[in-house]
């Protein structure tokens, strides 16, 4: 999805509070939020780069920002299909959520971090739901061993493609995992995106700018001493072309 996708980073603000979660997302958390200056910048990159059909909203809970999405997509219309990585915490308002926003494809996030903030089975009948009505659905599930990925057979059982993602020694996971006992070849402390020269992620961060990072680095205070590129706000129109293209 990298390849014709740019990524919106819509705040860290969530209700929920997971252990593994590299934003340290929490219903408290303020530090990051999408504003209308925001919007414009975004907008002027899209402008820019001709290249990118997909606009992907990730937190975060993105279900928690659903006006500035939706004013986001009344900017820039029907060229773009919209996804969205959330954890289905809205699954008791699928109407009302899909009369706001528009969405054609939803990555649904789990582990078994958000076993307390939300059943498999509501989770389920979420998916379930939105691809009756025609939203491409798959599960993102972190994962700190591979033998973990037994534990969400039911979801394949369901129809529905698994992805599976490291946890990542970056945010509170850093504080909250023992990264020593986990499976080396599974915790990962680098952003693959940031090495990758095509094909690479195009994200927007609110207040900061645009980076090749889709998270572990950036929110990372411990991590590898590689930074990922990061274009600032007051950008220049061939230093955003470089990023974005």
């Amino acid at each position: 999805m990298t390849t014709n996708t740019i990524f919106i980073f819509c705040g860290n603000k969530c209700n929920f509070s997971c252990n593994h979660c590299i934003a340290s997302s929490s219903p408290q958390s303020t530090l990051y939020s999408l504003s209308d200056k925001d919007i414009t910048i975004v907008i002027e990159a899209l402008n820019l780069a001709s290249n990118l059909k997909n606009v992907h909203f990730v937190g975060g809970e993105p279900s928690l920002y659903l006006e500035k999405i939706a004013k986001l997509q009344s900017m820039i219309g029907d060229n773009y299909t919209y996804s969205m990585t959330t954890n289905g915490s809205w699954y008791s308002k699928i109407e009302a959520i899909l009369s706001t926003i528009k969405l054609h494809s939803v990555n649904l996030s789990y582990h078994r971090f958000h076993s307390m903030f939300i059943s498999r089975d509501n989770l389920l009948f979420l998916a379930a739901s939105l691809r009756d009505r025609g939203v491409k659905v798959c599960f993102q599930i972190a994962i700190s061993e591979l033998a973990e990925l037994l534990e969400y057979a039911e979801f394949v059982e369901a129809g529905f493609e698994i992805i599976p993602l490291s946890i990542v020694e970056a945010g509170r996971a850093t504080k909250q995992i023992s990264f020593s006992e986990k499976d080396p070849n599974i915790i990962d402390k680098s952003c693959v995106n940031a090495s990758v020269t095509t094909g690479r992620s195009k994200i927007y961060y609110p207040g900061v700018g645009f980076s090749i990072c889709c998270g572990p680095l950036f929110f990372s205070r411990n991590g590898p001493t590689r930074e990922p590129k990061i274009v600032t706000n007051g950008i220049e129109d061939s230093e955003l072309e470089a990023i974005m293209l």
